[in-house]
């Protein structure tokens, strides 16, 4: 008797599941759903930083191709979400309306971005606000935003002195953005390295041409902008950091 398998959320856990029951599908011992938010399939998140600042390509972050897995009989729904899930009937109901049945459910969601509580941000993470000019950095349209900013020379502010902050912050302003980022704490990394090589890492910073505010505790966003888009990070100092983009 065939299996009826359905996997929410289509990242690089799911795809890395779905490779593994393909064989079964293929032999008719299962039936698999796949249904992702998003509206492209499995792709590495790892550099999504990467992409928003031009160094690689959507397609080379692919992890899987819709197509082909359709091909093989998996049934692939891309850019729909589940609203609920009906234990008595096992059945899944999706945004577009459809029901689709299952014997076992796997959730494969991951994870959502940290929203800061931040006068002028809803911080919700089932549903966050963000005004324009501000973004997370998770997927691909978050990317994008970035990338246009890069393109664009805009002034770049990133909220978070961990790797990933860093990282996108170098290779932003190597690429031709001016980049400030704003940590709370005496230095960068601060969690992974101490004070001596944290005045390194700060002054190899400067030297690469990024802005490092630390000791910053963030209060709250301006969005005074002409499109009524981010234009400040607001300090509890009663400063502020002018910027055209606000990166999470």
């Amino acid at each position: 008797m065939t299996e009826r398998i359905v996997v929410v959320g289509f990242g690089p856990v799911a795809a890395r599941l779905v490779d593994e029951l393909l064989p079964a599908v293929r032999g008719g011992l299962a039936h698999l759903t796949v249904v992702g938010e998003e509206a492209e399939a499995a792709y590495n998140r790892v550099l999504v930083a990467d992409l928003g600042v031009g160094r690689t390509t959507a397609s080379a972050l692919a992890l899987s191709d819709a197509a082909a897995l359709i091909a093989d009989g998996v049934d692939v729904r891309l850019g729909v979400r589940v609203r609920r899930v009906d234990r008595a009937r096992q059945q899944l109901v999706l945004s577009d309306g459809t029901t689709p049945g299952y014997d076992r459910l796997v959730f494969a969601t991951g994870s959502r971005p940290v929203i800061p509580n931040l006068t002028g941000l809803n911080p919700d993470p089932a549903a966050p606000v963000l005004p324009a000019g501000v973004t997370a950095l998770r997927d691909l349209r978050d990317a994008s935003v970035l990338q246009a900013a890069v393109a664009g020379g805009k002034r770049v502010v990133v909220l978070g002195g961990g790797v990933l902050g860093l990282e996108t912050a170098l290779a932003a302003a190597e690429e031709g953005a001016t980049v400030t980022v704003v940590h709370n704490g005496p230095h960068p990394l601060g969690r992974n390295i101490d004070r001596g090589g944290g005045a390194v890492l700060a002054a190899s910073l400067r030297n690469c041409g990024v802005r490092v505010a630390g000791n910053a505790r963030s209060t709250g966003v301006e969005h005074n902008a002409s499109d009524g888009g981010f234009s400040a990070l607001l300090l509890d100092d009663g400063s502020a950091i002018d910027g055209d983009l606000l990166l999470l």
